[in-house]
């Protein structure tokens, strides 16, 4: 599944290359401006971090608006507009599930911690810590499906399309895994994993591997990410047929499309 995931997001991504790199290039000034402002003058460390978590909340349910309907091939309008539209109409939502995402994952680090240094029992305590960590990990897997079921879905339930996507990380579980992993690596967290592993005398191939998205990030690195999360959720709505089969239009390509993007085989 996962490489079906990869080759619809390769064709798609290709086939609609200039509005993709000039949505990506702007969504990158946005969140470059924030980084330079808080994290660099201001040193907001944390807050900086918490303010980009909470612009992707905002904006990319735009995209994904914007994104699905060229995917599916509905009528839309001007990109802007449709993008514009997109982030206006799941507004609220998207708050709601920013609040939501950010309680969870500071009572999943408060519970983690007090198991950690519980020395009550030492077995248990650990036993209940791992078992928070694994509760961390399947709903940081949600956050694939989360927002483009949120959109998708034709009556906008924000507890409904958490229960969903849970559904989605269980029925999925190896693609949503490698999912997680292309999109941590786009979002350069190899990078601390490896300082993490190696401390401050990290290879410097290592370093090199780990860092080089960053200079994929103007041109494709966030819309990728998004493509990645609206055809893993996709996928599996056609499994069992909440959507039409997409399959003949975005996987059936071959390279001889990428010379001669103009025919459709």
């Amino acid at each position: 599944m996962f490489l079906r995931v990869l080759k619809r997001t390769f064709w798609q991504f290709y086939d609609n290359l200039f509005k993709g790199i000039l949505i990506n290039f702007l969504f990158f000034l946005i969140i470059l401006c924030i980084f330079i402002i808080f994290f660099m003058r201001l040193q907001k460390y944390e807050m900086t971090f918490l303010i980009l978590f909470f612009i992707w909340h905002i904006i990319s349910p735009g995209i994904i608006y914007y994104f699905s309907k060229i995917i599916t091939f509905k009528e839309y309008k001007n990109m802007f507009k449709e993008i514009l539209e997109g982030i206006i109409k799941y507004f609220l939502q998207s708050i709601i599930v920013f609040i939501i995402n950010i309680a969870f994952f500071f009572l999943v680090f408060l519970v983690y911690n007090f198991y950690r240094q519980l020395n009550t029992v030492k077995i248990i305590s650990l036993i209940l810590a791992g078992i928070s960590v694994w509760i961390g990990i399947v709903f940081l897997l949600m956050q694939i499906y989360l927002l483009p079921i949120l959109v998708l879905d034709e009556k906008k339930r924000i507890f409904v399309s958490y229960k969903k996507a849970a559904i989605m990380v269980l029925s999925a579980p190896f693609s949503s895994i490698f999912c997680l992993i292309l999109i941590s690596y786009f979002l350069l967290f190899f990078y601390p994993l490896f300082g993490l592993i190696y401390g401050s005398q990290i290879p410097i191939v290592s370093a090199i591997i780990s860092l080089f998205p960053i200079f994929l990030m103007p041109f494709l690195s966030f819309i990728v990410i998004i493509l990645l999360q609206i055809n893993s959720t996709l996928i599996i709505y056609e499994k069992h047929n909440i959507l039409p089969d997409l399959k003949e239009q975005w996987e059936e390509k071959s390279m001889t499309n990428f010379f001669r993007p103009w025919e459709n085989k």
